[in-house]
């Protein structure tokens, strides 16, 4: 298959791609030193990207500390931090566990605020939160919006456990934005109310791009790793790492039959799609930014070869079958 790019107007492509940061956690993608993850960051912005996707799940905190003290050097007006609420982990059991309780997200956001060094912050997400925790979520909406509660600072969302969740939370009339999961291996989002015209007023979020690193010339190995790690790709069984490398050779053959990496094709496939404003890859160290950045530059995938991606995807479904962080 051929795959063809199209012009567009690079600027505003390159107001698409942010920065996922649970790499810089240091537990759920590898080992990550505080004062490389700092320059990391650092190296981001000043390659023109100003959209950065954090949450206190990553490293216990240390993801947002990593954030407020490397761009505390640049004007805070000049970037967006998106952090999120109610997902956490438990040192001491080696668990995550949810808490939407108004006690928990009053002393998050302010926990947040704090290592992120920011008196306001721009968007608060729910993070996964499960159809058990809808009703709680409900109704703290509800009150904290009646009461206009000093606390709640900046815009709320929701980063969605599937994309199905958002016909809920659309109904609330109380959220401005949705982060869901968007790559070549998990569409999914192409069949839900994501893709109407109902969110055109909404910011949206794709996360994902490199489906956790099997759409990169390095993918993860062929077991998942032991659940003693805390790393992120511990919680997937055998039978789905099998799929997921499958799959990932299809996706592969056409990037090489088109000089391309493979995560260039993936990025751009995100990037291109009208599904989403802004995709949140992870970084790591400046080679990823920097293709990236390449991918940019490159421009837009046709509207035909987004079309035929998307056919083989759907050719393909019984490789996608997926959960979601």
């Amino acid at each position: 298959m051929k795959v063809f790019f199209e012009k567009s107007d690079n600027d505003k492509l390159m107001s698409k791609l942010g920065f996922g940061t649970w790499g810089l956690g240091g537990e759920a993608y590898g080992e990550i030193s505080y004062n490389h993850a700092v320059e990391v960051v650092r190296h981001a912005y000043n390659s023109g990207i100003r959209f950065f996707d954090t949450a206190p799940l990553y490293g216990s905190g240390r993801s947002e500390s990593i954030l407020g003290h490397a761009l505390k050097l640049f004007n805070p007006e000049s970037f967006q931090i998106v952090t999120k609420i109610g997902l956490y982990f438990d040192s001491s059991s080696g668990q995550e566990f949810h808490n939407f309780s108004e006690e928990q997200i009053r002393d998050s956001i302010q926990d947040s605020k704090n290592r992120l060094q920011r008196e306001k912050l721009d968007l608060i997400l729910f993070h996964s939160p499960e159809e058990t925790h809808f009703p709680m979520i409900f109704q703290y909406l509800q009150k904290n919006y009646r009461e206009n509660a000093t606390h709640l600072t900046g815009k709320v969302g929701v980063s969605l456990k599937k994309p199905t969740d958002v016909d809920f939370f659309i109904s609330t009339n109380a959220v401005s934005a949705f982060e869901f999961n968007l790559s070549l291996m998990d569409q999914r989002a192409y069949q839900t109310t994501l893709n109407t015209t109902r969110l055109a007023g909404f910011l949206r979020i794709g996360r994902t791009p490199y489906n956790f690193g099997f759409l990169t010339d390095n993918p993860p190995g062929g077991k998942p790793p032991s659940k003693e790690t805390n790393q992120h790709l511990s919680r997937w069984s055998q039978i789905q790492f099998d799929k997921w490398h499958r799959f990932r050779e299809i996706w592969l053959s056409i990037a090489d039959e088109n000089n391309l990496k493979l995560q260039d094709l993936a990025l751009s496939f995100v990037l291109s799609s009208d599904l989403v404003d802004v995709v949140i890859p992870g970084f790591m160290d400046f080679e990823q930014i920097d293709s990236a950045i390449s991918t940019v530059r490159r421009g837009r995938l046709s509207t035909e070869t987004i079309h035929k991606l998307r056919q083989i995807y759907l050719r393909e479904n019984s490789f996608h079958s997926l959960q979601s962080k």
